[in-house]
């Protein structure tokens, strides 16, 4: 059985392009901001992986970031970050979130790919 990856990304195209790249070897769930992530998260779902942008409408990628995890269900997800920002406290945010891997936009797709199967190895 595949493994499978939220993908949550507020742009369409970026969201489609990662969605399609990563569906060859990953099963793939794409939402659009945070709060359709947590909503899915919500109904039972359990991602092996959450690739997550940081700039999103409703509810933005470190306020996911701290709601998932102070949950005790959900705590332990590796999490990507993909961000158009190359903000130092942002970064740092992250990182003290405990984040995977940080990416800035414009990202090489195949670079993506093998953290991903690094970190799902």
């Amino acid at each position: 059985m595949k493994k499978s990856i939220l993908i949550i990304e507020d742009h369409d195209s970026i969201r489609k392009l990662l969605s399609v790249f990563l569906s060859k070897d990953y099963e793939v769930v794409a939402q659009k901001d945070g709060l359709e992530g947590i909503s899915w998260l919500g109904k039972g779902n359990f991602p092996d992986l959450i690739l997550l942008d940081m700039e999103m409408p409703r509810l933005d990628g470190v306020s996911f970031l701290k709601n998932l995890r102070m949950s005790g269900f959900f705590g332990e997800i590796p999490i990507v970050v993909i961000s158009g920002t190359d903000d130092e406290r942002s970064i740092f945010q992250c990182q003290q979130l405990g984040i995977e891997h940080f990416f800035n936009k414009p990202f090489n797709p195949l670079v993506l790919q093998e953290k991903i199967t690094n970190i799902l190895s």
